[in-house]
Parts: structure tokens; sequence; C-alpha cells
């Protein structure tokens, strides 16, 4: 799946963490509008639905991003994002803090995890912290404390799992080497 890949299409990228044990949100793609409600219908309302591209794109700024979807309006949003690319992602709505954990390798320091704000705020805050893999769960820790999100975890006390997030970077890279 990714042997020879520069990059992963978002399914291969769901499908992958699904397969190292990380918690994604359900999910499934459509390539028609029947295809989306019934995608949509199976997960549970509201979904987000997004554009699905073969090439890494910014998808809100191609307004490929639809939140808060109900049954009665699937086949619509299905209809408009379909004139940007063919085939639609549709996940669960979650609520709560969106987390960037990716990878990249280095020609000089082989694989490297970065953590940090997810969703628009990636390249809007900048605050992305570095290791180098593998990252054990002490070192997960550090990412988040470096890269701001443990603060943001803690603000206004939501009560979010911390552990679990650190369980969940250590997995995605265990593997790794």
């Amino acid at each position: 799946m990714v042997k020879g890949k520069k990059t992963l299409k978002d399914f291969e990228a769901l499908k992958l963490m699904e397969i190292y044990g990380i918690r994604t949100p359900k999910w499934g793609l459509a390539t028609n509008e029947n295809e989306a409600q019934n995608v949509a219908d199976n997960i549970g309302f509201p979904v987000v639905m997004k554009i699905s591209p073969d090439t890494p794109v910014h998808k809100t700024e191609m307004k490929g991003v639809v939140v808060n979807v109900e049954k009665e309006d699937v086949k619509k949003v299905y209809s408009e994002l379909s004139k940007i690319t063919s085939r639609v992602l549709i996940q669960q709505q979650l609520n709560g803090l969106e987390i960037f954990v990716g990878g990249l390798k280095d020609p000089a320091f082989g694989h490297v995890v970065l953590v940090g704000s997810g969703g628009i705020y990636v390249e809007v805050l900048k605050n992305v912290a570095y290791a180098l893999s593998p990252v054990y769960e002490d070192e997960a820790q550090e990412l988040l404390v470096e890269s701001k999100i443990h603060d943001m975890l803690y603000a206004r006390k939501r009560g979010y799992d911390e552990n679990s997030l650190n369980k969940d970077n250590y997995q995605s890279v265990k593997n790794d080497s």
C-alpha cells in the first residue's frame, strides 16, 4: 500500500491507520449520489463530506469540505463536491480538537514524526513538533507539550484522553523502521 509512493490518498491513509490499530472516525467512499447516501446512512448523522482527490490538496481552500451534513442533504452535497472530484470521502463527524500526526523521510535523519494542530490550523499556526522515529510513549508526550497540543487538550478542562493520543502516536510509528 505504501511502498514506492511519495504520498497516500486520504482513504489509503485511513486504511493504513486501521491496520496499525489507530482509531479513525467511521468512513466510506462514494462515487455517486446513491453510494453517498448509503455510506452516510451506515455511518449515522451528522457526517462530514470531503473531496477525495488522487493528490494532496488544500480541501478547504477548494471548497471541498462540508460539515454537519444531515440525511436530507447528502445527495445535494455529493452533487456539489463531485464537480471537484468524482470520489467523495464521507466521515463520521466528531467534536473536539483536530490533531495532525504525520511522517516524512528526511534524507539526513531518516524517518521523522510530526505532531501539531490539525485541520486548517496545521499551516496557519505552524505549531508542529518533530521527532526521530521510532517515537515511544514518553517521547509522544514531549511532542504534545512542544507543539502546544497538551495545552490545548487541557484548556477549559474538557476531559480529552491524552494517554490515548500518546498511544496512537506511538502506534503510528512503532513498526516504522
